[in-house]
């Protein structure tokens, strides 16, 4: 299996498939949750934490100039969260019980570094 997908944690490309395979990160253990993705600020879910905490934890071993970790590269374009990407659902969603299935059902997550910012 070909490691195409990046983990939205630490950057390194170890997935197979695009977000939400529910695969586990070699480098850093985040479970590939695409709610979470969507929701970084948000708890629950396939991981205890958010991807804000997850990330932090990384990025305390693996700093962002860090561009290979146990054999696997780091995404050339990948980037830390900024704060205001850790956004939590507004809608009732929660990362636990039947709100995060329904939003499971429903999100369609994209990479927060591939998604241009608005300036201003």
């Amino acid at each position: 299996m070909t490691s195409d997908y990046p983990c939205p944690s630490c950057g390194f490309l170890v997935f197979g498939e695009p977000p939400g395979s529910y695969e586990i990160c070699p480098v850093c253990g985040w479970e590939d949750d695409h709610v979470q993705l969507r929701y970084p600020g948000m708890r629950g879910g396939a991981n205890s934490g958010s991807l804000r905490d997850y990330q932090l934890q990384a990025l305390a071993e693996l700093p962002p100039d860090v561009r290979s970790a146990d054999g696997f590269t780091r995404h050339a374009d990948w980037r830390p969260l900024a704060d205001d990407e850790c956004i939590q659902p507004s809608d009732g969603h929660d990362g636990v019980g039947v709100g995060y299935f329904n939003a499971a059902s429903e999100v369609l997550a994209t990479y927060y570094w591939a998604t241009p910012k608005s300036s201003g």
